[in-house]
């Protein structure tokens, strides 16, 4: 029984360091299409042959503008996590976030073809809004040191980028496409339709924008009252509630607009022509 005991415990030893000390190789493949230039494609990392200092190498041997290398990891164990990045010509990837990891599993692991990009999604969309959030900030505080008031300025924008669909929406259930895309990517975003007919429409949308001021307001100047360069979020909320009955009158529609706040957040939207 002693001699079984003692079998059993070499073969789980056995078995857990052989585990442990299994040799990690890894396929990694990143996608450098579209990259208007490319000398060089290479991975850094943390854990040996990879290093933070110096880069090995990947290649692209059919042209397909996938680059490539396998690598394997001798002094890793199961269960490491290895952290990497790619470059291009000598520049870092994702500049704006993390390393990329993976957890090493003493096998061969091919990993997900990755997309070569100098900023993540993410960053690259909160600057596009940033930018935009800001000119608005601008054309509204410029306005009202003329004494100006949110409506007017609004519709003085309206006026001067004349924004008139080519074909206008003829019921209200043409308009729901437009303002769904409103709201998708923007932080804050929301929308949820409530009510789905030809002649009326009901929908939640979220109040992106004053999320915004938490956002991008401390690059902009907000001050202990929450304003932006003297521009309010509710005078943001009138910017938009303005161009909703824009929308309801344009081209003698008189359709009836009907909004109720949900909270901070959001909209309850009702349009109807009825």
């Amino acid at each position: 029984m002693k001699n079984i005991q003692a079998l059993f415990t070499l073969y789980f030893f056995w078995a857990l360091t052989t585990t442990l000390s299994a040799q990690s190789t890894l396929n990694f493949q990143v996608d450098l299409n579209g990259e208007k230039s490319v000398d060089e494609v290479g991975l850094r990392g943390n854990i040996p042959p990879l290093s933070w200092n110096e880069s090995l190498p990947m290649t692209d041997e059919d042209g397909d503008g996938i680059y490539t290398l396998s690598l394997e990891f001798p002094t890793a164990q199961a269960g490491d996590i290895l952290e990497y990045k790619f470059l291009k010509d000598g520049i870092w990837e994702r500049q704006d976030i993390d390393n990329r990891k993976v957890k090493l599993n003493g096998q061969t692991q091919i990993l997900p073809k990755s997309k070569w990009q100098l900023y993540s999604d993410e960053f690259v969309q909160n600057k596009f809004i940033r930018s935009s959030f800001g000119k608005h900030i601008f054309i509204f505080s410029s306005g009202k040191k003329r004494g100006k008031t949110p409506k007017e300025i609004t519709q003085e924008m309206i006026e001067f980028y004349n924004w008139q669909p080519s074909d206008w929406p003829s019921k209200p259930k043409d308009l729901l496409g437009n303002f769904q895309m409103n709201q998708t990517g923007n932080p804050g975003g929301y929308f949820e339709v409530l009510e789905d007919d030809p002649q009326k429409i009901k929908f939640i949308m979220g109040r992106y924008w004053r999320k915004w001021f938490d956002l991008f307001g401390a690059n902009l100047g907000i001050d202990q009252n929450g304003l932006i360069q003297g521009v309010s979020k509710d005078d943001v909320d009138t910017y938009f509630t303005s161009w909703l009955e824009h929308y309801c009158q344009r081209n003698n529609n008189n359709w009836k607009l009907k909004i109720e706040e949900q909270g901070e957040e959001k909209w309850i939207v009702t349009i109807s022509s009825e």
